[in-house]
């Protein structure tokens, strides 16, 4: 397994060598915090995916792009449900 890479949570620190899988399983680093970055780096690849997609003509190029496009947000928005379902803040709200 690589390393921590990207970056775990900022607000927590990890020991060198360590995989943020590993690092999630000791609980150094919480995996609500994993999967709250997860959905900034996919809103991220998708808002990038979308400046590309508006400054090319190649029509093979759109097509990649417009198909990346499209599962981006669902990919986004189950880790975002997922994140959401897990925080224990927002257990109650979720719950009525």
């Amino acid at each position: 397994m690589k390393e921590i890479v990207p970056d775990p949570p900022l607000a927590f620190d990890s020991p060198a060598g360590k995989t943020l899988a590993r690092a999630i399983y000791d609980g150094t680093v919480p995996f609500e915090s994993t999967l709250r970055n997860l959905c900034h780096y996919l809103r991220f690849a998708y808002n990038d995916g979308h400046r590309a997609f508006d400054a090319t003509d190649d029509e093979d190029v759109l097509d990649l792009l417009a198909t990346s496009l499209q599962a981006l947000p669902l990919a986004w928005g189950q880790a975002d449900a997922l994140a959401d379902a897990l925080e224990p803040a927002t257990w109650k709200t979720a719950r009525d």
